[in-house]
């Protein structure tokens, strides 16, 4: 009788786990490079619902290996001729549990990504730099799931980039879905049992 809460207590644990992984296979992810679908100045990664929109920027290559962290091409938000800001914005249909991505300002420019949740108030703001930032922001660490990203390319130089690389992002699951993952594993559970 001692064993049977031991195994128990390893069956819920083991469940845990098991769902947290089957969640993380849900990631959606692009590169920018050509032939990914994810290049222009408005496109999309994933399948509705689970679709991030890209408009506001650009993803191609400049020829300047310093705009991408991997490959040949990343997102691009170019300054705006004179004029203070440009924005370019991410949306997504099903707001993102985890989202990671790089980031940076192109050398000496001002540039922000900001995640925001669906009543548009910010959940987290990062400054970036001139180096790559590997950025990684969960629902659980900010509180909400994020419905909208924001590059805010601050300066006003035509040529001044701000810069996205290697992003995915991994939709919130619909209930039934973490339900029937749950369901699953625990039916297993109860099967060993016996």
């Amino acid at each position: 009788m001692r064993t049977l809460p031991i195994i128990t207590i390893i069956g819920v644990t083991l469940s845990s786990i098991t769902v947290h992984a089957a969640l993380q296979d849900l990631m959606l992810s692009t590169d920018f490079e050509a032939g990914s679908g994810q290049t222009g100045t408005s496109f999309t990664l994933g399948e509705s619902p689970n679709l991030a929109t890209f408009t506001g920027g650009e993803s191609k290559s400049l020829g300047n290996f310093s705009l991408y962290h991997s490959g040949f091409n990343s997102w691009l938000v170019r300054g705006n001729a004179g004029r203070s800001g440009t924005n370019g914005t991410v949306d997504f249909e099903t707001p993102a549990d985890i989202l990671e991505f790089y980031a940076k300002a192109e050398a000496g420019f001002n540039a922000t990504v900001t995640a925001v949740d669906s009543n548009n108030a910010i959940l987290a703001s990062v400054n970036l730099t001139t180096s790559f930032q590997n950025i990684r922001w969960t629902a659980a660490d900010l509180g909400d799931s994020i419905s909208k990203v924001q590059l805010n390319n601050l300066n006003g130089g035509v040529n001044d980039y701000a810069v996205i690389d290697d992003f995915g992002f991994t939709p919130v699951p619909e209930p039934s879905s973490v339900l029937l993952i749950a369901g699953g594993i625990g039916l297993l559970g109860v099967r060993r049992r016996k």
